[in-house]
């Protein structure tokens, strides 16, 4: 009867258990709903051009928050050479940097897409670049990619392709990961005392 009571007060209680699937529960969905969210940008321009930089948007809204974006594209300038002996075309690179502001338009166009249009300083030729996404607004929005007709307006128009918004996943809090740690001893605890609790009752019936 010892042994039995015994092991009645090593078996977990209901409410040990609540509580173990509540944190844990707590713990994936405030990672899964954490607001607002860095998103990572990323893309091509034709010749090697690129696309970086980092979003913020807050998905419970749906607004845009933020944008630090660089367009690295590529221009060909054609140079004529002197008395007419022919002409030589350049490959220059040029870089726009686009954080001035921001803001996301749905039905963009009347197209049916939701688009996130990033501006440059007037200083750089006011370059803007448009990201056009499949959906009806960002409220909830967890990436996905920038479909036609997404691209760069500075200078001449630069079509942007293989453009990918990819949500940056938060680390735990030191809190959260402190709780669930404790909880995982605990219970490590409990198991190895129940097997202990086995054991010295399955010798104590062989005698």
């Amino acid at each position: 009867m010892q042994i039995l009571r015994f092991m009645d007060k090593s078996r977990p209680s209901q409410p040990l258990v609540a509580i173990a699937a509540l944190l844990l529960g707590l713990g994936c969905a405030s990672r899964a709903s954490a607001s607002p969210i860095t998103f990572t940008a990323s893309g091509a321009f034709p010749d090697g051009g690129s696309l970086s930089g980092t979003l913020l948007i807050d998905t419970a809204t749906g607004e845009v928050l933020f944008a630090d974006l660089k367009a690295l594209v590529i221009r060909y300038v054609t140079y004529s050479l002197p008395r007419g002996t022919g002409s030589v075309t350049i490959r220059v690179p040029r870089s726009f940097v686009l954080s001035e502001s921001v803001e996301g338009v749905a039905n963009y166009n009347n197209g049916g897409l939701f688009a996130i249009l990033v501006h440059g300083s007037v200083a750089d030729g006011n370059p803007m670049l448009s990201l056009s996404l499949n959906e009806l607004n960002l409220i909830g929005f967890g990436g996905g990619p920038a479909v036609t007709p997404s691209g760069l307006t500075a200078i001449a128009h630069y079509s942007l392709s293989d453009s990918q918004l990819t949500a940056d996943v938060p680390e735990p809090s030191p809190r959260s990961t402190v709780a669930l740690a404790g909880l995982l001893g605990a219970m490590i605890e409990w198991r190895r005392r129940t097997r202990q609790v086995r054991n010295l009752s399955t010798r104590r019936r062989s005698y």
